[in-house]
């Protein structure tokens, strides 16, 4: 599941459109901000304890990573 979500995450950070700006163009909270939700409740492995804001699980590394 890691490989395929590493996977998807690289493709859609490789096109020529996300790169150009042309997806997100109008659709950012904040623009220069790198904003990550989760889903209520948020599940081990992604989020350990439930709690997003402890940045602690594989949610948190990729966010740490991309950052």
């Amino acid at each position: 599941m890691k490989t395929v979500l590493t996977a998807a995450v690289l493709s859609v950070f490789a096109t020529g459109a996300m790169a150009a700006g042309h997806c997100a163009a109008g659709k950012t909270l904040t623009d220069g901000t790198l904003t990550i939700a989760t889903g209520n409740p948020a599940y081990y492995p992604w989020v350990l304890n439930d709690a997003p804001e402890a940045g602690e699980g594989f949610e948190a590394a990729v966010a740490y990573a991309l950052a």
